[in-house]
């Protein structure tokens, strides 16, 4: 910040005789030390923006429900395709649909999809 004071030569005699000059000073270094002790907090407070291409953006991944896993796998158990359907919930850690942590359900009905 800068403050620029003119005063011509008359108006700072007569200011001087006044003492009302010597009082301005006075008060103009007191917000001189104010200023300078807000300045530096004030500039640890700003953020600078986030530059877009440094910026990661997050995209969620698709989730599935319960039901929409149910209804991949109905008509695989319908053709006979218990088997596969067993490996897939292997790979999951689980013996069951309901031991799959809701996470998966997108996973499984991609898997589910290469035994149509």
């Amino acid at each position: 910040m800068k403050i620029i004071l003119e005063f011509t030569p008359n108006e700072i005699l007569d200011s001087v005789k006044a003492g009302t000059l010597q009082s301005f000073m006075q008060g103009f270094n007191k917000a001189e030390e104010v200023m300078a002790n807000i300045a530096p907090k004030a500039k640890k407070a700003e953020k600078p923006a986030p530059d877009p291409e440094e910026t990661p953006i997050d995209i969620p991944e698709p989730t599935a429900t319960i039901d929409q896993v149910r209804a991949k796998l109905a008509p695989l158990l319908k053709g006979g395709k218990q088997k596969q359907i067993e490996k897939i919930f292997k790979s999951f850690g689980a013996e069951k649909l309901t031991e799959i942590a809701p996470k998966d359900y997108a996973a499984l009905i991609e898997m589910a999809a290469e035994y149509e």
